[in-house]
């Protein structure tokens, strides 16, 4: 059963049919064939059988366009749950069409919506991602929760200097918690707590007091 799954992905990876196809929506949905694959449990396909037909789709740029691909990723991020070459295509696209850094970068916020760092698989490809398209991604590394903010600068040391003075920045910094500015070195671990001043006695309160006392 497995070999016959595999042949008939192998199959629907010839070009003969797909470059012919005027719709881009088909064409995005023939890569999204092979992510059905990948995460069906039920069509147990050798991983490697996608990612090599899925390459082979990233050298016919003519043909998979970068709206092409738009399309088919903004299908997958969608999907539960996420395919796990899932941002390894994401790297391939930005890659192969730099001019989808925005778009990928909506894609990369969906990811921190859906909690992506759950997912220890495709969090790995996404702080790669994140390290790759800096300073593009500096906004999406912010609205990570402090404690994946940390690993993820543990992990890529050279993304803290620059991101700190990114963030610096008025508009920036006034949107961040202090947990986030702490981590960057942006502001003290622990609040300075001001002495409250004492209420200072008026005369007329001292004397009302004591002729209070006197009259008792």
């Amino acid at each position: 059963m497995a070999l016959h799954l595999k042949r008939h992905v192998f199959n629907l990876f010839e070009f003969q049919s797909v470059l012919h196809f005027k719709d881009d929506v088909k064409k995005s949905a023939y890569i999204n064939i092979a992510y059905k694959f990948g995460i069906d449990s039920s069509c147990p396909v050798d991983s490697k059988m996608i990612t090599d037909a899925c390459s082979a789709c990233f050298e016919q740029r003519t043909v998979f366009t970068q709206q092409v691909l738009a399309k088919a990723l903004n299908h997958m991020v969608d999907q539960t749950p996420l395919p796990l070459l899932f941002m390894r295509t994401v790297i391939q696209a930005i890659d192969a069409f730099p001019s989808l850094v925005d778009f990928v970068m909506e894609i990369l916020s969906k990811l921190v919506s859906k909690q992506i760092w759950r997912m220890p698989k495709l969090w790995v490809g996404f702080l790669k991602c994140v390290s790759q398209t800096q300073p593009h991604s500096f906004l999406v590394l912010l609205q990570l929760p402090s404690p994946q903010l940390e690993s993820a600068l543990n992990k890529y040391a050279n993304l803290r200097g620059p991101l700190a003075a990114f963030a610096s920045q008025p508009n920036i910094r006034t949107t961040l918690p202090r947990s986030t500015l702490v981590l960057l070195g942006l502001a003290n671990e622990s609040h300075i707590q001001q002495p409250h001043p004492t209420p200072s006695l008026h005369a007329s309160d001292t004397s009302s007091s004591v002729h209070g006392t006197t009259l008792t």
